[in-house]
Protein backbone atom coordinates (compact mmCIF):
# COMPACT_ATOMS: atom_id res chain seq x y z
CA UNK A 1 0.00 0.00 0.00
CA UNK A 2 0.87 3.64 -0.42
CA UNK A 3 3.13 2.87 -3.37
CA UNK A 4 2.05 3.85 -6.87
CA UNK A 5 5.10 2.32 -8.58
CA UNK A 6 8.56 3.24 -9.80
CA UNK A 7 10.79 2.77 -12.82
CA UNK A 8 14.54 2.42 -12.31
CA UNK A 9 16.97 2.74 -15.21
CA UNK A 10 19.92 3.15 -12.85
CA UNK A 11 19.74 1.63 -9.37
CA UNK A 12 22.29 4.17 -8.10
CA UNK A 13 19.86 6.98 -9.05
CA UNK A 14 16.31 5.82 -8.30
CA UNK A 15 13.45 7.57 -10.04
CA UNK A 16 10.42 9.26 -8.57
CA UNK A 17 7.13 7.49 -7.90
CA UNK A 18 4.87 7.16 -10.96
CA UNK A 19 2.68 10.18 -11.67
CA UNK A 20 -0.15 11.00 -14.10
CA UNK A 21 -2.06 9.29 -12.72
CA UNK A 22 -0.83 9.39 -9.15
CA UNK A 23 -2.17 6.29 -7.40
CA UNK A 24 -1.99 5.52 -3.70
CA UNK A 25 -1.50 1.84 -4.56
CA UNK A 26 -0.94 0.19 -7.94
CA UNK A 27 -3.13 -2.95 -7.87
CA UNK A 28 -2.20 -4.27 -11.32
CA UNK A 29 0.47 -3.68 -13.94
CA UNK A 30 1.07 -5.34 -17.33
CA UNK A 31 3.35 -4.88 -20.34
CA UNK A 32 2.91 -5.78 -24.00
CA UNK A 33 5.23 -8.70 -24.67
CA UNK A 34 5.63 -7.95 -28.39
CA UNK A 35 6.02 -4.22 -27.69
CA UNK A 36 7.53 -4.08 -24.19
CA UNK A 37 7.73 -0.27 -24.02
CA UNK A 38 3.92 -0.27 -23.67
CA UNK A 39 2.91 -0.66 -20.02
CA UNK A 40 -0.51 -0.22 -18.40
CA UNK A 41 -1.38 0.09 -14.73
CA UNK A 42 -4.42 0.50 -12.55
CA UNK A 43 -4.76 1.28 -8.88
CA UNK A 44 -6.53 2.88 -5.98
CA UNK A 45 -6.78 6.61 -5.46
CA UNK A 46 -8.42 9.56 -7.12
CA UNK A 47 -9.80 9.26 -10.64
CA UNK A 48 -8.37 8.44 -13.13
CA UNK A 49 -7.22 5.06 -11.86
CA UNK A 50 -5.72 3.85 -15.16
CA UNK A 51 -2.52 4.94 -16.90
CA UNK A 52 -0.59 3.95 -20.01
CA UNK A 53 3.09 4.37 -20.82
CA UNK A 54 4.74 3.97 -24.23
CA UNK A 55 8.30 4.42 -22.98
CA UNK A 56 8.68 1.56 -20.52
CA UNK A 57 7.17 3.41 -17.57
CA UNK A 58 9.26 6.57 -17.65
CA UNK A 59 6.26 8.78 -18.47
CA UNK A 60 2.54 8.08 -18.22
CA UNK A 61 -0.71 9.27 -19.76
CA UNK A 62 -3.74 9.04 -17.51
CA UNK A 63 -6.99 7.72 -18.93
CA UNK A 64 -9.36 10.46 -20.04
CA UNK A 65 -12.34 8.45 -18.77
CA UNK A 66 -13.24 5.45 -16.61
CA UNK A 67 -16.00 2.87 -16.90
CA UNK A 68 -19.06 3.94 -14.88
CA UNK A 69 -18.98 2.95 -11.21
CA UNK A 70 -15.22 2.43 -10.68
CA UNK A 71 -14.33 2.31 -6.98
CA UNK A 72 -10.82 0.83 -7.16
CA UNK A 73 -8.02 -0.41 -9.35
CA UNK A 74 -8.82 -4.08 -9.88
CA UNK A 75 -6.78 -5.85 -12.57
CA UNK A 76 -5.65 -4.70 -16.00
CA UNK A 77 -4.10 -6.40 -19.04
CA UNK A 78 -2.63 -5.07 -22.28
CA UNK A 79 -2.62 -6.96 -25.57
CA UNK A 80 0.62 -8.55 -26.74
CA UNK A 81 1.07 -5.75 -29.31
CA UNK A 82 0.10 -2.94 -26.91
CA UNK A 83 -2.89 -1.76 -28.95
CA UNK A 84 -5.70 -2.70 -26.53
CA UNK A 85 -6.23 -2.81 -22.79
CA UNK A 86 -8.80 -4.77 -20.82
CA UNK A 87 -9.58 -3.44 -17.35
CA UNK A 88 -11.56 -5.18 -14.60
CA UNK A 89 -11.86 -2.31 -12.08
CA UNK A 90 -13.47 -2.70 -8.68
CA UNK A 91 -17.11 -1.60 -8.75
CA UNK A 92 -17.56 -1.63 -12.53
CA UNK A 93 -17.92 -3.88 -15.55
CA UNK A 94 -14.89 -5.40 -17.24
CA UNK A 95 -14.20 -3.04 -20.16
CA UNK A 96 -11.80 -2.63 -23.07
CA UNK A 97 -10.13 0.37 -24.68
CA UNK A 98 -8.30 0.68 -27.98
CA UNK A 99 -7.40 4.34 -27.51
CA UNK A 100 -5.32 4.40 -24.34
CA UNK A 101 -8.30 4.93 -22.04
CA UNK A 102 -9.94 7.83 -23.88
CA UNK A 103 -13.03 5.63 -24.15
CA UNK A 104 -14.11 2.34 -22.54
CA UNK A 105 -16.59 -0.23 -23.85
CA UNK A 106 -18.03 -2.93 -21.56
CA UNK A 107 -16.88 -6.45 -22.44
CA UNK A 108 -19.67 -8.97 -23.02
CA UNK A 109 -19.86 -12.39 -21.37
CA UNK A 110 -17.58 -11.82 -18.36
CA UNK A 111 -18.70 -10.96 -14.81
CA UNK A 112 -17.64 -7.79 -13.01
CA UNK A 113 -14.85 -8.47 -10.55
CA UNK A 114 -13.12 -11.05 -12.75
CA UNK A 115 -9.33 -11.17 -12.89
CA UNK A 116 -8.02 -10.39 -16.38
CA UNK A 117 -4.79 -11.31 -18.19
CA UNK A 118 -3.57 -11.14 -21.78
CA UNK A 119 -2.11 -13.82 -23.99
CA UNK A 120 1.60 -13.08 -24.33
CA UNK A 121 1.72 -13.88 -28.08
CA UNK A 122 -1.72 -13.37 -29.68
CA UNK A 123 -2.80 -9.69 -29.54
CA UNK A 124 -6.49 -10.58 -29.97
CA UNK A 125 -6.63 -13.00 -27.04
CA UNK A 126 -7.45 -12.10 -23.43
CA UNK A 127 -8.41 -14.32 -20.47
CA UNK A 128 -10.52 -13.86 -17.35
CA UNK A 129 -11.30 -15.89 -14.23
CA UNK A 130 -14.08 -15.60 -11.66
CA UNK A 131 -15.72 -17.96 -9.17
CA UNK A 132 -14.50 -21.21 -10.71
CA UNK A 133 -15.09 -20.26 -14.34
CA UNK A 134 -12.42 -19.50 -16.92
CA UNK A 135 -13.23 -17.14 -19.79
CA UNK A 136 -11.44 -16.31 -23.02
CA UNK A 137 -11.76 -13.60 -25.65
CA UNK A 138 -10.50 -13.88 -29.21
CA UNK A 139 -11.59 -10.38 -30.28
CA UNK A 140 -9.43 -8.11 -28.15
CA UNK A 141 -11.62 -8.26 -25.06
CA UNK A 142 -14.86 -7.14 -26.70
CA UNK A 143 -16.57 -10.43 -25.84
CA UNK A 144 -15.64 -13.33 -23.58
CA UNK A 145 -16.97 -16.89 -23.52
CA UNK A 146 -16.80 -19.30 -20.59
CA UNK A 147 -14.65 -22.32 -21.33
CA UNK A 148 -15.68 -25.90 -20.66
CA UNK A 149 -12.95 -26.32 -18.05
CA UNK A 150 -14.29 -27.96 -14.87
CA UNK A 151 -12.96 -28.62 -11.38
CA UNK A 152 -11.30 -25.24 -10.89
CA UNK A 153 -11.51 -23.54 -7.47
CA UNK A 154 -14.61 -21.41 -6.97
CA UNK A 155 -13.22 -19.52 -3.97
CA UNK A 156 -10.01 -18.62 -2.19
CA UNK A 157 -6.91 -16.88 -3.45
CA UNK A 158 -6.70 -17.87 -7.14
CA UNK A 159 -4.19 -16.42 -9.59
CA UNK A 160 -3.35 -17.23 -13.18
CA UNK A 161 -0.75 -16.18 -15.75
CA UNK A 162 -0.19 -16.74 -19.46
CA UNK A 163 3.24 -18.18 -20.21
CA UNK A 164 5.60 -15.67 -21.88
CA UNK A 165 6.42 -16.49 -25.49
CA UNK A 166 3.88 -19.30 -25.86
CA UNK A 167 0.34 -18.65 -27.10
CA UNK A 168 -2.52 -20.26 -25.20
CA UNK A 169 -0.35 -21.69 -22.40
CA UNK A 170 -1.85 -20.71 -19.02
CA UNK A 171 -1.03 -21.63 -15.43
CA UNK A 172 -3.65 -21.26 -12.67
CA UNK A 173 -2.91 -21.76 -8.97
CA UNK A 174 -4.63 -21.44 -5.61
CA UNK A 175 -8.07 -22.05 -4.23
CA UNK A 176 -9.52 -22.82 -0.82
CA UNK A 177 -7.00 -24.45 1.52
CA UNK A 178 -9.66 -25.41 4.09
CA UNK A 179 -11.96 -28.07 2.66
CA UNK A 180 -12.14 -26.68 -0.86
CA UNK A 181 -10.50 -27.18 -4.21
CA UNK A 182 -6.83 -26.17 -4.13
CA UNK A 183 -3.94 -26.82 -6.49
CA UNK A 184 -2.12 -26.01 -9.71
CA UNK A 185 -3.61 -26.33 -13.20
CA UNK A 186 -2.18 -25.87 -16.70
CA UNK A 187 -3.94 -25.28 -19.98
CA UNK A 188 -2.22 -25.48 -23.36
CA UNK A 189 -5.36 -24.66 -25.35
CA UNK A 190 -6.18 -21.13 -24.17
CA UNK A 191 -8.20 -22.30 -21.18
CA UNK A 192 -10.59 -24.56 -23.10
CA UNK A 193 -9.47 -27.46 -20.89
Amino acid sequence: GDVGGFVHHDFANPGLMYANPTLSTTTSLDFAELSPAVVVRAGNGESPRFGRSTDGGTTWTAAATEPAGVTGGGTVAVSADGARAVWAPAGAAVSWSGDGGATWTPSAGVPAGATVESDRVDPARFYAYAAGSFYSSVDGGAAFAASGAVGLPAQGNVRFRALPGVGGDIWLAGGDTVGGVYGLWRSTDGGAS
